[in-house]
């Protein structure tokens, strides 16, 4: 019998790619921050774009060295996420209409569900003006 998974990611192989992710993913990344950002501008993504920008702000922050203060797991687990939201070819292809952003939807959730403490430091140290 086939086995047939209804999500596109665990929380454990979330970690194992996060565990891989190198400094060049971050790079693309960042440099393709518009495109992440207008994807996430609708559909499913729609409700979860503030938590995308800040996501790809703590990237930006961490590889500048401004914060360093996050885990490393953090840094790879939020890279998964937006590499994830990027593939357009991932467990729903982004082209079927209304559904092709559910799978990238459901793999962000989980991303910010793992991080929301952290998440939560780094946004009192974005608003203290880094000083925390």
């Amino acid at each position: 019998m086939e086995d047939r998974r209804s999500d596109p990611m665990t929380r454990d192989e979330m970690l194992e790619k996060a565990g891989k992710i190198s400094p060049e993913d971050i790079e693309l990344i960042l440099e393709k921050a518009d495109e992440i950002e207008k994807k996430a501008s609708r559909g499913p993504l729609a409700s979860l774009l503030g938590e995308i920008n800040l996501l790809i702000s703590m990237l930006r922050d961490y590889t500048s060295r401004r914060y360093r203060t996050p885990p490393l797991w953090m840094v790879g687990a939020a890279a998964v996420a937006l590499l994830y939201v990027l593939n357009p070819m991932d467990v729903v292809p982004d082209v079927i209409p209304a559904l092709g952003y559910v799978d990238d939807a459901f793999v962000v959730g989980l991303c910010l569900n793992m991080l929301r403490k952290d998440l939560r430091k780094y946004e009192s140290w974005k608003r203290s003006g880094g000083r925390i």
